[in-house]
This record gives structure tokens, sequence and C-alpha cells, in this order.
């Protein structure tokens, strides 16, 4: 008798490897997928810190809305916009599965407070704060779920992190420019 085919022990075997094998691979995928998300959002909030760099030399100050920058994700968008879903908010909670980036054009001087901020929403695996000052490089990671700390962890270049730290600085902390978010150094 000619004997064709798999039996079924076979193929739940196989079955059980093909299972391993994901269960394994994709949390290392979701945060590769995480990762480019927040490049997205780096280079976002870099080019709006360029931006409002430009308009603190030509106007003495910053803005609250992306229409007053001479570089705006939308026509029409005001201090709130989505980077996934529509980019014209009033209320973050309404950002699709992306980011909510918001501007604050505070600062008395060229050093003031004034920062851009990515808040990630729409996804209960991640939940954590993109922030960069205007006249700072450098962008702080604040973490709110032990997932977060990793990915914070990652984005730094650090062993751990206990709530923030700063990315591209191997000097210190991010406290050139003050935070109160930012609670230590850039390591725990």
């Amino acid at each position: 008798m000619n004997q064709k085919g798999f039996t079924l022990s076979e193929i739940l075997f196989g079955v059980l490897i093909i299972g391993i094998l994901a269960a394994i691979a994709l949390p290392s995928y979701f945060k590769v997928i995480e990762r480019a998300r927040i490049a997205e959002a780096e280079t976002i909030l870099g080019a709006t810190s360029q931006a409002q760099s430009r308009r603190w030399m030509r106007h003495n100050s910053y803005t609250k809305l992306f229409s007053g920058l001479d570089v705006s994700p939308t026509n029409d968008a005001k201090s709130l916009f989505c980077t996934k879903g529509p980019a014209n908010q009033d209320d973050k909670e309404n950002c699709n599965n992306g980011f909510a980036i918001e501007l604050d054009g505070t600062g008395a001087n060229k050093y003031g407070t004034g920062h851009a901020t990515a808040t990630r929403v729409g996804n209960d695996q991640y939940q954590y704060i993109l922030k960069r000052y205007y006249q700072s490089p450098y962008i702080t990671c604040t973490a709110t779920t032990d997932l977060d700390k990793a990915l914070c962890a990652d984005f730094c270049g650090v062993d751990s992190v206990e709530t923030s730290c700063c990315n591209n600085k191997t000097d210190g902390d991010c406290t050139d420019f003050p935070d109160e978010d930012f609670q230590g150094g850039s390591s725990t």
C-alpha cells in the first residue's frame, strides 16, 4: 500500500513548533514596529523644534499652533496633530493608533520651557510620552507601564528606566532643560 501524506501527530507536532516560534517572535516584532513609530515621532518632534527655533528668530516668540510654523503637517492643524486618523482634533483620545503631537509655546526667552510632546494613544500595549524642548537636541521618554520602561530604555540606550530617560546623552541627564516629568538621571 502506498502511504503518502502526514499522520495527525506529525501535523500537530508541526503546528506546535510553529506556535512556539510565533510566541517567541511576536513580542520582538511588536517592539520593532513600535521603534519605527518612535522614529516617526522623533522626526516630527525634530522638525517642529527646528521650525519653532526659526519662528523665535523671526518673531521672538513660540507658537502653540502648527499653522503658525513654516513647517506644518496640515494647513489647518491647531495645537494638536494626530499622526493616525483625523489630523485636526481637539481631543487626543480621538487620535487613532498613533501619536497625539501637542505644541507648548510658553517661554519668556529663547531658553524657555517651550516644547513639543508626542503622546502614544490608541494602543493598550504601549502608552509612553516623548518630549522635546525646542532648544534642546534631546528627547525624553516617559514610561507608564513595564513594556514602556523596556521600550524607553531601548530608545535611550540604557539598561533600565524607572520613569524617564533621555536619548543620545552620555554625560549626565536631561536637566539642561527643566522637565517636571523627568525624575533622576538618564538611567536607574
